[in-house]
């Protein structure tokens, strides 16, 4: 929106353009909303990375009834190299409401964003204070992260290998259940982050997640030297789904909320939930994606839930899955066309319009940093957003926008959510603040216990018998393919589907 437009609010359809009368070659430097599908002579075809930087505003995509994405049939915008957005030769005389989802269009190059214009156009002023917590890896920011949810202390821990993700899924609604931060190690050693962070917090209890192939039985004798008191107890099964009853078994008792159950390979679909669980006292459950897995039924079984959430699309967990999950509780499915989406369909599931203060927010793609953030979102009852690290996807600026936090917490460093992405979510705001949050990385103080292992270990507890497989390592393609249910519009939020079926 800029001076050589005209942008008006008609009728009960809600803000519309309408009599913008902009010429050939005028330039809207600081357009809120565009829709393009005609490609240009001379100019770069329009891309999903072009509509992703134009998340400066609250975007979404809209559908129609059928599913299909809706287009624009001809338009006469196109990006110039200044970024800017120039108008071609023709009249852009396009007067659909930004809201209206009744007609769709043949041509699909370039799906149609909307932006969320209506509160500039009634001059409303939003603020909020950005919070980046990161250290210099990983394992820095795990421990950057319990400081800054947990400066007090906890009385419990949590540790997950860093680079083998299957375990720490399922993780957070337990560390959320003890109040307690999820830290990462490596398979035979403790990283100085962790270390100095256990030193801190000086637990109680510790709790592994997953067998000796991921977290070796060295580095349990290791963390015996940082409780206090207490013991050290692998949460363990033969494999990722026995993993997540022994967690689930570990802090839930009959009678949850809720269970989100997402595919066993479904590794962003399950990081999105561990904030909801963490904060809802309900378990993340894996399964096969095609059927249920009998260690995960047994479970839901025992826990007897008063409802199922399944994430992400049927790909990902098909229906003769959601089918058997029927004999447990009610279910509902929370899915997006893609892993960003999904996440804001679970936030817009469980969270009310303008009802929270804060927002966490992840990359996507590493995924690390937001399973070990899960357990510090619950705590607050925020939602987990993800980025791709590089800009604000148009579900998570969408989400953003409807939820209306006063705090956006980062996690990570520059190298997975940078700069250019914060700038984007300062721009959905006025008077937006920055802090930064830094790990202490240095090795334990002399007057630490020693990190060496003892010479007689204390023996770990289990709850079920020791694993030797390893979990599989995390997939590298997004595991949200788009849900064949239709989405329904019903709030404001234009993000993903959520549905019911029986």
């Amino acid at each position: 929106m800029g001076a050589d437009a005209n942008w008006v609010s008609s009728g009960g359809g809600g803000p519309a353009q309408a009599g913008a009368q902009v010429g050939k070659g005028a330039v809207i430097p600081k357009l809120l909303g565009v829709e393009a599908d005609r490609i240009v002579p001379g100019q770069a075809n329009p891309q999903w990375k072009q509509f992703y930087v134009l998340s400066n505003s609250p975007f979404a995509n809209r559908y129609s009834p059928n599913t299909a994405p809706q287009y624009l049939q001809q338009s006469t915008l196109y990006q110039a190299t200044s970024n800017a957005w120039v108008f071609d030769a023709g009249t852009f005389n396009w007067g659909k409401g930004l809201g209206d989802t009744a007609r769709g269009y043949a041509d699909g190059r370039v799906a149609t964003m909307m932006a969320d214009i209506l509160s500039l156009m009634l001059g409303q002023s939003n603020t909020a204070a950005i919070d980046r917590v990161a250290g210099s890896d990983r394992y820095g920011t795990a421990a950057a992260i319990s400081r800054y949810a947990f400066a007090g202390g906890a009385s419990s821990a949590y540790i997950a290998n860093g680079t083998a993700f299957a375990d720490a899924l399922t993780g957070a609604p337990a560390a959320g259940h003890d109040k307690a931060p999820t830290l990462l190690t490596e398979l035979n050693g403790l990283p100085p982050a962790t270390i100095s962070e256990l030193t801190r917090l000086a637990p109680r209890n510790i709790y592994v997640l997953g067998g000796p192939a991921v977290v070796s039985d060295a580095v349990v004798a290791q963390l015996a030297r940082y409780t206090h008191g207490g013991s050290v107890r692998r949460l363990a099964g033969s494999d990722r789904f026995g993993t997540a009853v022994a967690v689930s078994q570990h802090a839930f008792a009959p009678g949850v909320p809720v269970a989100y159950v997402a595919a066993g390979t479904g590794y962003p679909d399950a990081m999105a939930a561990g904030a909801a669980g963490a904060h809802q006292g309900a378990p993340v459950l894996l399964t096969d994606g095609n059927a249920l897995t009998p260690a995960t039924a047994a479970e839901l079984a025992r826990l007897h839930p008063a409802k199922i959430v399944v994430l992400g699309g049927l790909k990902a967990v098909s229906g003769t899955v959601q089918s058997q999950l029927w004999n447990y509780a009610p279910v509902t499915r929370a899915a997006g066309a893609d892993r960003f989406q999904t996440a804001a369909a679970l936030a817009a599931m469980t969270q009310h319009q303008g009802s929270v203060d804060t927002v966490f927010l992840a990359n996507g793609l590493t995924l690390a940093d937001g399973l070990t953030g899960g357990a510090a979102a619950g705590l607050v009852g925020a939602p987990l957003l993800t980025t791709d690290g590089t800009g604000l996807n148009p579900w998570t600026a969408a989400e953003i926008k409807v939820l209306n936090p006063k705090h956006i917490v980062v996690l990570g460093g520059p190298a997975v959510v940078t700069q250019g992405a914060l700038n984007v979510m300062a721009q959905l705001y006025s008077g937006t603040s920055y802090k930064s949050y830094a790990a202490v990385v240095e090795p334990a103080p002399s007057a630490a216990p020693s990190t060496t292992a003892p010479t007689t270990p204390t023996t770990p507890t289990t709850t079920t018998a020791p694993t030797t497989p390893p979990s599989s390592p995390a997939p590298t393609t997004p595991a949200s393919p788009p849900s064949a249910t239709p989405p329904t519009p019903t709030t404001p939020r234009p993000t993903g589907t959520v549905s019911s079926s029986g």
